[in-house]
């Protein structure tokens, strides 16, 4: 459990196999408000949490998946954790999940999170995220494991 002064952000690799190799679902959020408005980053899918759901990181996955994704990961799944980070404000937890663990349709439309407006999220192979990912998101990029991915 995490102390109860502590808020954690939790987000998912969303990985599927293809014929031309591993697709992962990102997602562009752009601020509406503040120093950082209009600005677009790419990004997994998750979200910032603290007391709600009694410092469970995996249950918050879960929810922001659904929120962010129209995917609901099934119950009897278990996200592998990637990487964890506990040295800033903030603790960080990236989840990877199969999309075989996944039920439930991609959101088309774009959804509005308090100040963040999250545009539909795509499929889109490494190459093309290592570029552009948001930076607190690029550890959890690292942990993928090298040798591919087990399904």
């Amino acid at each position: 459990m995490i102390p109860e002064r502590r808020r954690y952000f939790a987000a998912g690799i969303i990985a599927r196999r293809t014929k031309k190799g591993y697709r992962f679902l990102v997602q562009v959020s752009e601020e509406t408000k503040g120093p950082t408005a209009g600005k677009k980053q790419l990004k997994f899918p998750g979200g910032m949490d603290s007391l709600k759901d009694n410092g469970n990181p995996e249950k918050t996955l879960r929810s922001e998946i659904e929120e962010e994704t129209g995917y609901r990961i099934k119950d009897e799944a278990s996200p592998i954790l990637l990487f964890s980070d506990k040295t800033g404000d903030i603790d960080r937890y990236f989840y990877l999940i199969h999309k075989v663990d996944c039920v439930g349709a991609r959101r088309k439309k774009l959804v509005r999170d308090g100040s963040t407006i999250l545009y539909p999220p795509v499929w889109t192979d490494l190459e093309y995220i290592r570029g552009r990912l948001h930076p607190t998101h690029l550890p959890a990029l690292r942990c993928l494991p090298t040798g591919g991915l087990a399904s």
